[in-house]
């Protein structure tokens, strides 16, 4: 492959002081190789078809994240990406539990919204699946009694941002 289409041709200027750390939503649905995804010319998802219906996750504030490890393998000339998404969930009950099993089975995909607005969509092309789950019950007075999850996936491309209008047709109200 010729290096002529690796070449940086752009550099990052330093933000304003208005980025927001954190995220705000959480959208979870079942992982289908027929969806498709279409972009605009900067690889941001404006249209989505043939989705399953995504379910909305509401957390604790400051308890869910998204990170995405960049993993280079100089030496075979590729590239590939982690992602990872946790998050926390309050007051440990059944119907909770339940979906917790239903979670650790299924491959899912993931849109995150974070703090400054921006939906990013993880598990676009295998999916994402549940990594680590804990259920506790907590010991002492401001211990955490419920769940943490974390999904991963791995990917030969970055997460990709997604509009929400995007995918707000395929989101389902139901929730526990």
């Amino acid at each position: 492959m010729s290096q002529a289409n690796c070449l940086l041709d752009t550099g990052i200027a330093r933000v304003c002081k208005s980025n927001a750390p954190g995220n705000v939503e959480i959208y979870i649905g079942n992982f289908s190789g027929a969806t498709s995804y279409t972009t605009d010319a900067d690889n941001l998802i404006t249209g989505v078809t043939s989705m399953t219906p995504v379910y909305k996750f509401e957390f604790p504030r400051n308890t869910a994240g998204f990170v995405e490890n960049i993993q280079s393998t100089p030496v075979n000339d590729e590239i590939s990406y982690q992602q990872v998404v946790s998050m926390v969930f309050n007051k440990r009950d059944v119907a909770k539990r339940n979906l917790m099993l239903l979670l650790a089975k299924a491959t899912t995909v993931i849109i995150i919204k974070d703090s400054n607005g921006l939906y990013t969509l993880v598990g676009k092309e295998v999916g994402c699946d549940l990594s680590t789950g804990l259920n506790q019950s907590g010991v002492a007075t401001g211990d955490r009694n419920g769940y943490e999850f974390e999904f991963t996936t791995e990917s030969a491309s970055p997460a990709a941002f997604i509009e929400f209008d995007a995918f707000s047709s395929f989101i389902d109200d139901t929730q526990i």
